[in-house]
């Protein structure tokens, strides 16, 4: 299978598929894989490109018609339902995109509530926490927000870490200027891991000299 048949394949399972009750969030993300299914089977065009009146006009018909079932077949029944009229897959997806709209004020204070406030989980691998975070950024910047430029993403990420984490964000913090995203990103990875070698070498010197308490 290539990449795309197995985006679309995770598409269109049951627990997969775009509901009516999906987030604005969920349909961004439903939306880029749905456009990089088309696009990948040379269909994604007929989203932009107008209907032609020359010969390639049975082309642009039979392309649209496989690219509208693609989208309807990754929706729940109720949205199948309702959107199987739409006539072409421009007007599918733009009727879609009338109903999940970016999100109220409201929601992006709250976003950003939750962004600016958010902490790392006791047992949660800097790696996942920082996916995280940049997801809720990655939200905040949709909803058109200059609040999470880089230097304030810096910023959030340093202040969510936890205190056993406060040596290595107090040293970041003295040169944060000189790094950007993925350069902090990158040396709090590299921290985590060290750490997780340093762990392993202090198991295995306690093994060898005989530290283990058998119960």
């Amino acid at each position: 299978m290539t990449i795309s048949e197995i985006v679309y394949s995770d598409l269109i399972s049951t627990d997969k598929k775009l509901t009516s009750s999906s987030s604005p969030p969920e349909f961004r993300r439903w939306k880029r894989k749905i456009e990089f299914v088309l696009s990948d089977a040379h269909l994604k065009y007929v989203l932009s490109d107008p209907k032609p009146t020359d010969a390639s006009l049975n082309q642009w018909v039979s392309d649209d018609e496989r690219a509208r079932s693609m989208i309807l077949f990754a929706m729940d029944d109720l949205l199948f339902d309702v959107y199987s009229a739409h006539e072409t897959a421009k007007l599918l997806m733009d009727s879609l995109a009338e109903i999940f709209p970016p999100g109220s004020s409201e929601y992006a204070v709250n976003l950003y509530k939750k962004y600016t406030n958010y902490k790392m989980g006791y047992h949660t691998s800097i790696n996942d926490h920082l996916l995280q975070m940049r997801a809720m950024a990655i939200d905040l910047e949709h909803l058109c927000l200059s609040c999470v430029g880089e230097e304030a993403q810096k910023d959030a990420i340093l202040n969510s870490l936890p205190e056993s984490w406060a040596e290595v964000r107090d040293e970041l913090r003295l040169r944060v200027h000189e790094l950007n995203l993925e350069d902090l990103m990158r040396n709090l990875r590299k921290a985590e891991e060290m750490e997780k070698s340093r762990n392993l070498r202090k198991a295995e010197e306690m093994e060898n000299s005989g530290y283990w308490v058998a119960y």
